[in-house]
């Protein structure tokens, strides 16, 4: 999860100053999910994430 944070957050320093553009936001929405999936399984996510996705997200957007 930490490389994964790592990415989201030098992808987030590399956007203009103000609001996050949607798509990046999305992204920390996922990282969000996937720490329910690994922490608390039991609450179930609203949508299906991997690492890999995430990884090909970020990668999409840098």
């Amino acid at each position: 999860l930490e490389p994964l944070l790592a990415d989201y957050d030098a992808l987030c320093e590399e956007q203009p100053a103000g609001k996050l553009p949607a798509e990046v936001e999305e992204i920390g929405f996922m990282l969000e999910e996937l720490r329910v999936q690994y922490f608390a399984q039991k609450l179930g996510t609203r949508v299906s994430v991997s690492p890999k996705r995430i990884r090909m997200a970020i990668a999409k957007l840098s």
